[in-house]
């Protein structure tokens, strides 16, 4: 009898919440990034806040108790301490051993366990990673979440990020920030988060309705969209016709936006969207649409929002820079979107009503957009992932 394959690795992430779950770009990465690795023969498993119902084991998913819900759209503290109890009860009682264990970011409480990790069965062997989307300054932290639970998370965070072997990011303009903070940059590798389905993308029809912009997300300060009723309102001035916008997304948002769509008169050219249940339906109501606005630049310095509306043929109109993001290394200008210098409705208003009355230039975006979006397919970025897990576990 011949003895049983050792997996190539064995991995063991680690998130707050999963897909398909929530279908957020952090759950997504997880998600498709574990499938690449079982594919290339990794033995994977997720530990992740049980927000659904029925058997806490659905595939390589371990649903973990929690408290609380994420309805809202933004985690709160009851659901980081719930999750950051239960995961310290989980990995204390572990009895697998792991070549590497990743951390996604969020809700960063549960970050502080990196230390206890590191001394258990789990950690005396693992690599531990940290996968990072956003950082933030001290400034921004306590504009988040008041002065005292500011300076908890910023301090935690730079303590956390101390204590792994190796931290993944998006952008480089994290990794500069993470430098500056004083961690070592040879210990940062940047990789961006997402990639695309482009086979999905390719095989997927538009719906019948057309859309002349369409942003998706979650529907939060932190993305600018209180300004999309005035840009709906901006441009049907300028362009003396009715202007048709999608806004797919839930969050605590949702009521000011209908609110103000209503007070600026275009609650009847704004479809909200408050949940799309399979990527193929997203994608479908993307290629029903001409560009893709996302008002702030994305936090982080990417956005794999972006990425999919490229992908279906958008091109993408966002702003340069702001606290916690840049839009300078996800959009090419006049290659797959513009930049627009300020965040106000004003601006965008001009940029985007000079796109709309130029169908040549929107077909020449449109074609350079896909292309763009092609060099990251989920199966480039699956090969980036493992080749640095790889390289990690090698120099153990």
């Amino acid at each position: 009898m011949h003895p049983a394959k050792m997996p190539d690795l064995r991995l063991l992430f680690i998130i707050d919440s999963a897909f398909p779950f929530t279908k957020g770009g952090s759950e997504l990465r997880v998600d498709r990034i574990a499938r690449y690795c079982e594919r290339r023969g990794c033995q994977v498993n997720v530990l992740c806040g049980k927000w659904w119902r029925g058997p806490a084991r659905q595939g390589f998913l371990t649903g973990l108790p929690v408290a609380g819900n994420l309805q809202s759209g933004k985690l709160g503290f009851l659901e980081a301490v719930s999750f950051t109890g239960s995961l310290l009860n989980k990995l204390i009682g572990v009895k697998s051993e792991y070549d590497l264990v990743e951390f996604s970011q969020t809700p960063v409480l549960h970050l502080g366990l990196a230390g206890i990790v590191r001394r258990s069965k789990v950690g005396r062997i693992a690599r531990l990673v940290c996968h990072v989307n956003e950082v933030w300054p001290a400034y921004y932290w306590i504009r988040y979440a008041g002065l005292a639970g500011g300076i908890l998370g910023f301090g935690l965070e730079r303590y956390a990020f101390g204590r792994f072997d190796h931290l993944i990011t998006i952008s480089h303009f994290n990794r500069e920030r993470m430098v500056n903070r004083g961690l070592d940059g040879n210990r940062i590798t940047v990789i961006r988060p997402g990639g695309v389905d482009i086979e999905e993308m390719d095989r997927v029809e538009g719906s019948d309705s057309l859309y002349d912009l369409i942003f998706v997300g979650r529907l939060v300060k932190e993305k600018g969209v209180e300004l999309l009723p005035s840009l709906v309102s901006r441009l049907e001035d300028l362009l003396g016709r009715k202007v048709r916008m999608a806004i797919v997304g839930t969050g605590p948002e949702s009521e000011r936006l209908r609110k103000e769509s209503s007070e600026f008169d275009v609650l009847g050219s704004i479809t909200f969207f408050d949940r799309i249940e399979s990527q193929s339906e997203l994608y479908s109501l993307l290629k029903s649409s001409r560009i893709f606005v996302y008002p702030a630049a994305p936090e982080g310095g990417w956005s794999l929002a972006m990425l999919e509306a490229n992908a279906a043929g958008l091109p993408v109109v966002s702003s340069a820079r702001n606290d916690i993001g840049t839009s300078e290394e996800i959009i090419k200008q006049g290659i797959n979107g513009v930049i627009v210098p300020s965040c106000s409705a004003a601006s965008f208003a001009e940029t985007i009503g000079r796109l709309l009355e130029s169908q040549d230039t929107l077909t020449k975006l449109s074609a350079s957009s896909r292309e763009y979006a092609r060099l990251f397919d989920w199966n480039v970025i699956g090969s980036q992932t493992i080749d640095l897990y790889r390289r990690l576990v090698a120099e153990r």
